[in-house]
Protein backbone atom coordinates (compact mmCIF):
# COMPACT_ATOMS: atom_id res chain seq x y z
CA UNK A 1 0.00 0.00 0.00
CA UNK A 2 2.89 2.29 0.89
CA UNK A 3 4.57 1.40 -2.02
CA UNK A 4 1.37 2.35 -4.06
CA UNK A 5 1.58 6.03 -3.19
CA UNK A 6 5.80 6.78 -2.68
CA UNK A 7 5.51 8.00 -6.16
CA UNK A 8 2.74 10.97 -4.93
CA UNK A 9 5.01 11.32 -1.39
CA UNK A 10 8.39 12.60 -3.57
CA UNK A 11 6.23 14.49 -6.03
CA UNK A 12 4.57 16.36 -2.87
CA UNK A 13 8.31 16.47 -1.02
CA UNK A 14 9.88 18.46 -4.13
CA UNK A 15 7.13 20.55 -4.79
CA UNK A 16 7.15 21.75 -1.01
CA UNK A 17 11.27 21.31 -0.90
CA UNK A 18 10.70 24.01 -4.04
CA UNK A 19 8.13 26.20 -2.33
CA UNK A 20 10.08 26.53 1.20
CA UNK A 21 13.25 27.65 -0.65
CA UNK A 22 11.34 30.48 -2.24
CA UNK A 23 9.73 31.78 0.59
CA UNK A 24 13.10 31.77 2.17
CA UNK A 25 14.54 33.70 -0.83
CA UNK A 26 11.89 35.68 -0.70
CA UNK A 27 12.52 36.91 2.83
CA UNK A 28 16.16 37.00 2.86
CA UNK A 29 16.53 38.20 -0.83
CA UNK A 30 20.28 37.41 -2.14
CA UNK A 31 19.18 37.05 -5.87
CA UNK A 32 15.69 37.11 -6.91
CA UNK A 33 14.22 37.30 -10.26
CA UNK A 34 10.28 37.27 -10.93
CA UNK A 35 10.23 34.83 -14.35
CA UNK A 36 7.62 35.74 -16.47
CA UNK A 37 9.16 33.66 -19.23
CA UNK A 38 9.14 30.37 -20.13
CA UNK A 39 11.68 27.76 -18.20
CA UNK A 40 15.66 29.29 -17.88
CA UNK A 41 13.39 32.47 -18.30
CA UNK A 42 13.44 32.43 -22.24
CA UNK A 43 10.40 32.91 -24.20
CA UNK A 44 7.95 36.07 -24.36
CA UNK A 45 5.53 36.64 -21.19
CA UNK A 46 3.30 33.80 -20.90
CA UNK A 47 -0.04 33.51 -19.23
CA UNK A 48 -1.54 30.92 -16.74
CA UNK A 49 -3.33 29.25 -19.14
CA UNK A 50 -0.55 28.46 -21.06
CA UNK A 51 1.26 26.69 -17.61
CA UNK A 52 -2.04 25.15 -16.86
CA UNK A 53 -2.34 23.68 -20.27
CA UNK A 54 1.64 22.19 -19.70
CA UNK A 55 0.46 20.60 -16.41
CA UNK A 56 -2.38 19.00 -17.40
CA UNK A 57 -0.57 17.70 -20.92
CA UNK A 58 1.73 15.71 -18.37
CA UNK A 59 -0.88 14.48 -16.09
CA UNK A 60 -2.45 13.32 -19.46
CA UNK A 61 0.99 11.87 -20.64
CA UNK A 62 1.32 9.67 -17.53
CA UNK A 63 -2.12 8.00 -19.23
CA UNK A 64 -0.79 7.65 -22.33
CA UNK A 65 1.96 6.14 -21.73
CA UNK A 66 2.74 2.13 -22.63
CA UNK A 67 3.82 1.26 -18.68
CA UNK A 68 4.06 4.62 -16.79
CA UNK A 69 5.53 2.39 -13.96
CA UNK A 70 8.62 2.47 -15.78
CA UNK A 71 9.04 5.73 -16.45
CA UNK A 72 7.36 6.84 -13.30
CA UNK A 73 10.92 8.37 -11.74
CA UNK A 74 11.52 10.38 -14.28
CA UNK A 75 7.38 11.85 -14.82
CA UNK A 76 7.59 12.88 -10.78
CA UNK A 77 10.38 15.67 -11.25
CA UNK A 78 8.71 16.88 -14.39
CA UNK A 79 5.39 17.40 -13.00
CA UNK A 80 6.60 18.32 -9.33
CA UNK A 81 8.72 20.96 -11.38
CA UNK A 82 5.35 22.04 -13.43
CA UNK A 83 3.18 21.91 -10.78
CA UNK A 84 5.32 24.12 -8.33
CA UNK A 85 6.43 27.02 -10.80
CA UNK A 86 2.47 26.67 -12.04
CA UNK A 87 1.72 27.54 -8.23
CA UNK A 88 4.54 31.08 -8.33
CA UNK A 89 2.57 31.42 -11.55
CA UNK A 90 -0.80 31.84 -9.52
CA UNK A 91 -0.15 33.36 -6.28
CA UNK A 92 3.11 35.08 -6.68
CA UNK A 93 2.10 36.53 -10.67
CA UNK A 94 5.72 35.13 -11.83
CA UNK A 95 8.06 32.23 -11.00
CA UNK A 96 10.54 33.04 -8.39
CA UNK A 97 14.28 32.25 -10.06
CA UNK A 98 16.97 32.27 -6.93
CA UNK A 99 20.31 30.85 -8.76
CA UNK A 100 22.33 32.18 -11.70
CA UNK A 101 25.46 30.55 -13.36
CA UNK A 102 27.79 33.23 -13.25
CA UNK A 103 28.67 32.52 -17.08
CA UNK A 104 25.72 32.57 -18.66
CA UNK A 105 22.85 35.22 -18.16
CA UNK A 106 20.19 32.81 -16.89
CA UNK A 107 18.16 32.39 -13.90
CA UNK A 108 16.74 29.34 -12.74
CA UNK A 109 15.62 27.76 -9.76
CA UNK A 110 15.36 24.04 -8.57
CA UNK A 111 11.61 23.52 -10.05
CA UNK A 112 13.56 24.16 -13.73
CA UNK A 113 16.04 21.68 -12.75
CA UNK A 114 13.66 18.79 -11.61
CA UNK A 115 12.00 19.54 -15.31
CA UNK A 116 15.42 19.37 -17.33
CA UNK A 117 16.52 15.75 -14.97
CA UNK A 118 13.31 14.87 -15.63
CA UNK A 119 13.31 15.71 -19.11
CA UNK A 120 16.26 13.94 -19.72
CA UNK A 121 15.82 10.95 -17.88
CA UNK A 122 12.60 10.17 -19.27
CA UNK A 123 14.26 10.47 -23.00
CA UNK A 124 16.84 8.47 -22.10
CA UNK A 125 14.44 5.73 -20.73
CA UNK A 126 12.73 5.66 -23.96
CA UNK A 127 15.58 5.48 -26.48
CA UNK A 128 16.78 2.22 -23.72
CA UNK A 129 13.87 0.78 -24.30
CA UNK A 130 13.90 1.14 -27.84
CA UNK A 131 17.01 -0.03 -28.47
CA UNK A 132 16.57 -3.09 -26.10
CA UNK A 133 13.23 -3.61 -28.07
CA UNK A 134 15.06 -3.37 -31.23
CA UNK A 135 11.73 -1.19 -31.56
CA UNK A 136 11.30 1.99 -33.77
CA UNK A 137 7.59 2.54 -33.52
CA UNK A 138 6.30 5.65 -32.00
CA UNK A 139 4.42 4.40 -28.96
CA UNK A 140 6.37 5.12 -25.73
Amino acid sequence: MIKKYAPFFWGGALILLDQAIKWWVIKHPLFVVKNQGLILGFGPTLDLIFWSVLCLILVLALFTIESPAKYIYSLIPMLAGSFSNLVDRIFRDGVIDYLKLPFFNLAFNLADLFLICGVITYAYQVFRNKQRRGDSSTRL
